[in-house]
């Protein structure tokens, strides 16, 4: 998994005059960041799943840590099913965005990593997704959630030492009240164990300003296919991700993409440690999933969902192309 602590510089860019006018600041001198919060990630699916539907139903965009805004709204997702008749349908998304640990320099600029879990839902009255859902009048049990996240994450160790050394006086200065409105995953929504989601997928990425200017960079990608009709399988799996756009880092246009058919329901992609963070300003940040799912009624239904982080590139509007 890749953790960067790097320089961040400020510039304007135009895609059709790509100018220079930055100095490359890889060989500076920083100093070491410090963590001001730090945060478990929630491991089950249902409480992630009530985040998604709270921070939606009350416009949750931003949290303010340590003084800083973080964006909770960078994440924006498209999801479509197909069958093999050409029919379409649009799929029902629900998000759900954690930041699991922020690290400020004394110079107050700062990076936050974060991760969003998208879920892609059936819909039990439509023409197409209904047939890959469990019915209506299905017993719910409670049974083990389908997303198990792996608690022995490195987000989860970033930076503990050093909290742990701090003293009394410090740790108050660095760790403000918070207001919970994010982090409480109390919801008057009923979660019903997952019957209607189809698919889900978790972005680990950091961003990060630094004199002005802000960077975004994914860590990894990970996918969990689950279709919940008895009987359906998934046949084919596609995973994507690309990071493209102009950085601090790297002169030109960086472009780096990843293709991969992964063969399980449950994956996890690193990120190359060489793909620059991209200035979100001109850039592509995103990642897709495709999954061919057959039904019990032996027909194929094709899931394809693309997640954004960033685009004002327009990739993801015909005018470029995974």
């Amino acid at each position: 998994m890749k953790q960067k602590f790097i320089k961040i510089i400020s510039a304007t860019l135009i895609i059709s005059l790509i100018s220079p006018s930055f100095p490359m600041m890889a060989n500076a001198t920083e100093d070491l960041p410090v963590v001001v919060f730090e945060n478990d990630q929630i491991s089950n699916q249902k409480e992630l799943y009530e985040l998604a539907q709270k921070q939606d139903t009350e416009n949750i965009d931003m949290v303010q840590i340590a003084g800083e805004e973080i964006p909770l709204d960078l994440v924006d997702t498209e999801s479509v099913i197909q069958a093999n008749n050409n029919e379409t349908e649009n799929l029902e998304i629900s998000k759900a965005t954690e930041i699991l640990l922020v690290d400020k320099t004394s110079d107050e600029d700062y990076s936050a990593y974060m991760a969003s879990t998208i879920f892609v839902e059936g819909d039990s009255s439509s023409d197409l997704s209904s047939q890959l859902v469990a019915p209506d009048n299905a017993q719910q049990t409670n049974t083990i959630d389908d997303i198990k996240i792996d608690n022995t994450s490195t987000y989860k160790q970033i930076g503990s030492n050093l909290v742990e050394n701090l003293s009394k006086n410090h740790k108050a200065l660095l760790f403000p009240t918070l207001v919970a409105s994010w982090t409480d995953s109390k919801s008057s929504q009923k979660y019903d164990s997952g019957r209607n989601v189809l698919l889900t997928i978790k972005i680990y990425y950091h961003y990060q300003k630094k004199s002005g200017a802000n960077h975004l960079d994914m860590n990894y990608v990970e996918y969990w296919t689950t279709p919940k009709a008895k009987g359906s399988s998934v046949g084919y799996r596609k995973l994507e991700f690309k990071q493209m756009g102009m950085s601090g880092y790297k002169s030109g246009w960086v472009y780096n993409t990843h293709a991969s058919y992964p063969t399980s329901n449950h994956k996890t992609v690193d990120v190359p440690d060489g793909w620059p963070p991209v200035l979100t300003g001109n850039a592509f940040v995103g990642a897709k999933v495709q999954a061919t799912i057959y039904g019990a009624n032996n027909k194929s239904y094709h899931v394809q969902t693309t997640t954004m982080l960033l685009d004002n590139l327009g990739v993801n509007k015909g005018r470029g192309s995974w």
